[in-house]
């Protein structure tokens, strides 16, 4: 059976895995959309930086828990993703753009959730019953 942290780790990856190569490979000036324009605030080589982080993290997130071990990494990568979408949060109100900032806020919320209950120290509690055992099962 697939226990729900799963769900949540493998849908976290592969959006961030898409943002980061999306970055990558984003060309400076030829903004795919209008919801791009927080780039024009950073250089190409800072929105490559960016993407490059989201691309590790994404991979620290679902690597460590396919192999079965250094589940400390998922943590840590979500840990990551969620101090890097506190920071698109702060880029996007300091902007005023307010519809980013809450997709921006969902997913910090997101990676957030994945970081905590990731948590070495929640998984080898052996008191933990409830929500943190039922997520890990």
């Amino acid at each position: 059976m697939i226990s729900p942290i799963w769900i949540f780790i493998v849908v976290l990856a592969l959006m961030f895995l898409a943002l980061g190569v999306t970055k990558i490979i984003h060309t400076p000036g030829k903004e795919p959309s209008e919801w791009w324009n927080w780039a024009n605030d950073f250089s190409a080589a800072q929105v490559k930086l960016i993407g490059v982080v989201e691309v590790v993290c994404a991979l620290g997130i679902l690597v460590p828990k396919l192999l079965g071990h250094g589940y400390y990494l998922t943590s840590a990568s979500a840990l990551g993703l969620t101090l890097l979408m506190g920071a698109a949060c702060y880029t996007h109100f300091r902007r005023k753009e307010y519809e980013l900032l809450g997709i921006a806020a969902a997913f910090l919320a997101f990676a957030f959730v994945v970081a905590y209950f990731t948590s070495p120290i929640l998984i080898s509690d052996s008191s933990s019953s409830g929500l943190v055992a039922w997520l890990n099962r």
